[in-house]
């Protein structure tokens, strides 16, 4: 009666103490639910502003002039400023693009760009000159790209532009909004185009009429006078503000006649002759809006309301600008991608939770089975919970730590389920087989887990680009296996002393001895203890596994492929043309065309978006912007499926010997990782620039031959043509020509003369006077310098001349453009791979070849970059970090065993282990890169837990009297069930990794799968013939 009664009121009690621990999972689950729906969401993490851009404009200087006024200064005065990794510079006429990069270590960016600022503005500008705010912003990614585009047989650029600019402001409107970027607009000029020899008929010349329009479109206040207690402001003449003011101008010729400027000139607001920068989309002019969201904004909502509002944002600006012809096309969408991702990754999430769920099932249990099951969504939900309270971002990075998490959160479960079952087996009650269990579990479990979270320390503590874009994966997986720790111990024992019920054995079972159920007996199980129980009856044989393994990975090593980062599966490509430098953009818009036309063709290809003179608009993260460069043209190509870049790398290679020699053509594919100029880069340093562009011609001829290699390139060309003018003093002094005067003459036919500003709308438009052309089509204003007329006259203060006659002229070749890296010049060479090519394997080739070219008796100093160079600053770094926690694994298993001997067979686990990853990649075709590099980081503090799970009952039986070998056995085969669980639920959990449609997950998936697999392998065969041999053979003491 009283064991009936104890029974009955212990009911109440152990659901009393369960109450507590429900509740705060169920508040951990909601709360994780909360995160989920609220987090930001994005395709991949976000970087550091570690890299800034400064531009600085000379108007009339040389490359060399730029180079020695403006860059050699700047970069010395970067010196002053800490923490500054790189400067890069190039100085081409006129203007200076100055790149700088911060330390890897660097996370106050704005600080540190602060001190870049100040440094920059201590430095003394030639007259003239002037800087352009720096730009930090360079890592921004615009999330939606908008082409604006006009129906009609020539779609006027300014049309376009004040379109483009309509739709600007309407966008920054919305909510949410950070920035809107603008590539392809021109800023509109009131151009007045002034007839030379109406105007020399009248004694004018095209200095008078600039002079004159200034003088009406320029301030028109003349300061104030006192009347009485007022003070009145004095103006001189009516400002003028258009096109027609300025026609009804009247000018003072020779004879003191009045002429009006409208007779002499024709005068229309239009775009600039030859724009600098083109943007064509499928053939047709256009204007790109970069739509940038604002940090921490949910990039697919964001996506889902923009794109909803497309059509009433065209209809809007049709009525704006009363054109009905001007449309909008969405070029780039970037939250499809994110939506695509993301949906991607959580069916991986919730496929490994039932796949782990349904192991769980088949080799527990139904009861045993929902208990451990259960700690998959709480620890995950729970640390998505921590870490959108801490600022995460839900990107693919962070959803696939958390994939990688589930089978792990488990194992902390299955130990803890197992031992409460077992003392229920026993006959303990439910609430004391509870508390037992934890107790008991207590150290063991913290040890375990700490281990693991000590192997993932290093990822975390990490520093760099290729650091800050996994950086997530650490953090999940910490966060879940700490509150997987937290519930298998405090939430968990309760609850499964509710759930769980003692199981009946058979009368005949003699396996309590061993720890084994009932259900332990499956012909399964049974298969699995009699084959370990054989191996560890001879121990020598036990230990052919891991010799095994060992010439298994000796002979997969040489067919091992090796890449940092692996191209991503997108339907894009980015095809790149550069031609010689100080080529017209003209000329580099014609060639462009050319390979639009010829890519459009394909049909695989859906849209074809190329920007001329300028690169893309930064719409994926790690795709370096190319500021403005006239020589430069760069093309988005939207495919049917991330196959057919195949189809586009193969037209390119038809198409680069139909190009003008110097004509660089190349596939770039989108990579994961951080971003890198090329696969292959090489830095050519020198003083000489006759000695760079001699060895750059010499890599690059040497590098194309190297088989594997395609699209090599080299950045310094033979220069460009310039044309100098030199005023003779004897013979322009009688005239009263000066350089001044020659200069006023010259500018008409090529930039034109500046005159003022005029208001269009809320606007200041340029006020700009040029010669007409001496042809009839008007649209070329801007002749090149070879097409000057030869009649060319000057104005001095006695007459009016030839130029000819008091100048000469000469054409030179000079530098087009100087580059410079860490204060001295340089010159890069690049070249792509070909399809199935791995870097290593060219490596030595390309090495060989360069250094049979002896550089260094030249004075040319020679560097590796591109893909090697972010290898191995992102595995030196990962190195560096790497002792921080292995010293944390070792002193918490010296905690654990107290035991030096036991800490060396844990260890020994881990590089037997990572030799199992070997065979398995190189058999599956994958290559080894830093995804792979960090599954054998994050392998460490998985394979040694199943060893520690088996030392530590090997020690506790030991102290309990056994000797060395039956204590070995006994504990082998009562972990054999726990050990092959923990594998399988991780696994399992991993297999929609190594099967998802991405480059990114198959490595790291495969390497954690397999060493895993193997340290299985070695745990209950080999490690326990090595402890056998190693611990001493009677009792602990």
């Amino acid at each position: 009666m009283s064991d009936a009664n104890t029974n009955t009121n212990s009911s109440p009690r152990r659901r009393r103490s369960a109450r507590l621990p429900l509740l705060t999972s169920l508040l951990m689950v909601l709360l994780g639910l909360l995160m989920w729906t609220t987090m930001p969401r994005q395709e991949d993490p976000s970087l550091p502003d570690r890299w800034a851009a400064q531009v600085a404009i000379y108007p009339g200087a040389t490359p060399e002039e730029v180079e020695s006024a403006l860059a050699v200064p700047i970069e010395q005065a970067l010196q002053s400023v800490d923490h500054i990794r790189d400067v890069e510079s190039t100085s081409r006429a006129d203007v200076l693009v100055l790149t700088v990069e911060l330390d890897d270590g660097v996370y106050d960016v704005e600080q540190h760009w602060q001190r870049v600022r100040d440094a920059i503005a201590t430095v003394p500008l030639p007259p003239g000159a002037s800087l352009e705010p720096l730009d930090t912003r360079l890592t921004r990614q615009e999330s939606m790209l908008l082409a604006v585009t006009r129906d009609a047989a020539e779609p006027d650029l300014v049309v376009l532009s004040d379109a483009a600019r309509a739709l600007r402001r309407r966008v920054l409107r919305r909510a949410r909004v950070r920035e809107v970027t603008v590539a392809g607009a021109v800023d509109p000029e009131l151009s007045v185009i002034v007839d030379e020899a109406k105007a020399w008929a009248a004694g004018l010349d095209t200095l008078d009429v600039a002079q004159a329009i200034a003088a009406r479109t320029g301030a028109q206040g003349l300061g104030s006078v006192h009347a009485g207690d007022f003070r009145v402001g004095v103006r001189g003449l009516e400002r003028a503000e258009d096109a027609e003011a300025i026609a009804a101008l009247e000018l003072v010729g020779d004879d003191g006649s009045l002429v009006r400027l409208g007779a002499l000139a024709q005068i229309e607001r239009r775009a600039p002759p030859r724009p600098l920068e083109r943007v064509r989309v499928d053939g047709r002019p256009a204007v790109l809006l970069g739509v940038v969201a604002e940090p921490g904004v949910d990039l697919v909502r964001f996506g889902d309301e923009l794109r909803g509002e497309l059509d009433a944002l065209e209809a809007q600006l049709q009525a704006e600008l009363g054109d009905p012809s001007v449309s909008l096309t969405l070029v780039v969408d970037q939250p499809r991608y994110v939506a695509a991702r993301l949906l991607d990754l959580q069916r991986s999430l919730l496929l490994s939770t039932l796949i782990v769920a349904l192991v769980l099932l088949v080799t527990m249990g139904p009861r045993m089975a929902v208990v451990c099951a259960a700690m998959v969504p709480l620890a995950i939900l729970s640390a998505v919970a921590v870490f959108g309270i801490g600022g995460g971002v839900l990107h693919q990075i962070s959803l696939a730590g958390g994939v990688i998490a589930i089978g792990m959160v488990v194992d902390n479960a299955i130990v803890v389920v197992e031992e409460i079952q077992r003392r229920l087996d026993e006959g303990e009650a439910p609430p004391e087989a509870a508390r037992a269990s934890a107790r008991a579990l207590l150290e063991p479990l913290g040890a375990s887990t700490a281990t693991t979270v000590a192997a993932f320390l290093p990822m975390l503590l990490n520093s760099g680009a290729a650091a800050d874009f996994t950086r997530a994966i650490p953090v999940m997986v910490i966060l879940a296996l700490l509150t997987s720790f937290a519930f298998s111990l405090f939430v968990l024992p309760p609850v499964a002393s509710l759930v769980l019920r003692p199981r009946r054995r058979p009368e005949n079972d003699q396996s309590e001895s061993e720890g084994e159920s009932e259900r332990e007996g499956k012909p399964a199980r049974s298969l699995g203890v009699r084959v370990v129980d054989r191996l560890l009856r001879r121990p020598a044989l036990a230990l052919l596994p891991g010799l095994a393994m060992i010439v298994m990975a000796a002979t997969a090593l040489p067919s091992l492929r090796v890449r940092f980062f692996p191209p991503t599966k997108r339907h894009q490509a980015v095809v790149e043309l550069q031609l010689r430098e100080g080529t017209h953009v003209d000329a580099v818009a014609a060639v462009s065309g050319t390979v639009e036309g010829e890519l459009q063709d394909l049909d695989a290809v859906e849209q074809l978006t190329a920007t001329v003179g300028r690169g893309l608009p930064h719409f994926y993260y790690n795709l370096p912007e190319t500021k403005a460069q006239s020589n430069f043209a760069q093309m988005l190509v939207q495919l049917r499926a991330p196959e057919e870049v195949e189809a586009v790398e193969a037209r390119v290679e038809a198409l680069r010997a139909q190009l003008p020699p110097g004509t660089k053509l190349r596939v770039a594919r989108l990579k994961q990782g951080p971003p890198v100029v090329a696969p292959v880069e090489l830095l050519l340093y020198s003083p000489r620039l006759d000695e760079l562009r001699t060895s750059a011609r010499a890599v690059a001829e040497a590098l194309a031959e190297v088989e594997g290699l395609t699209a090599v390139r080299d950045s310094i060309d033979a220069g460009a043509p310039s044309l100098r003018f030199d005023l003779d003093r004897a013979r322009s002094q009688p005239w009263g020509v000066d350089e001044a005067a020659l200069r006023a003459s010259l500018l008409p036919h090529t930039a034109g003369l500046p005159a003022g500003t005029v208001l269009h709308g809320q606007r200041h438009e340029p006020v700009v006077v040029r010669a007409a052309p001496r042809h009839d089509d008007r649209r070329e204003l801007a002749p090149s310098a070879m097409d000057l007329p030869g009649d060319l006259a000057v104005a001095g203060s006695r007459g009016r001349l030839r130029v000819a006659e008091v100048s000469d002229r000469a054409l030179e070749w000079a530098p087009a453009a100087i580059t410079r890296k860490t204060s001295k010049r340089f010159a890069r060479v690049t070249a792509e791979l070909e399809p199935g090519v791995e870097l290593d394997a060219v490596r030595g080739a390309i090495e060989a070849r360069v250094a049979a070219l002896a550089l260094d008796d030249a004075g040319v100093a020679v560097a590796f970059a591109g893909e090697a160079e972010s290898a191995e600053e992102a595995n030196d770094s990962l190195l560096r970090a790497l002792p921080v926690g292995l010293v944390i694994l070792v002193l918490v298993l010296v905690w654990e065993f107290d035991s030096l001997r036991c800490v060396g067979l844990v260890l020994v686990t881990v590089p037997l282990a990572a030799v199992g990853v070997i065979p398995a990649l190189a058999v599956g075709g994958q290559p080894f890169g830093f995804m792979s590099a960090l599954g054998v980081v994050a392998l460490i503090g998985v394979v040694v837990n199943n060893a520690i799970v088996l030392l530590d009952l090997t020690q506790q039986l030991r102290a309990e009297g056994w000797s060395t070998r039956e204590a070995v056995r006994t504990a082998t085969l009562r972990r054999v069930r726990p050990i092959l669980l923990t594998t399988a639920t991780t696994v399992v959990g991993l297999v929609p990794l190594l099967v998802s449609n991405t480059s990114l997950w198959p490595p790291l998936a495969l390497t954690i799968i397999s060493g895993l697999l193997a340290s299985t392998v070695l745990t209950l065969v080999t490690l326990p013939a090595l402890a056998m041999l190693v611990l001493p053979l009677g009792a602990r003491r």
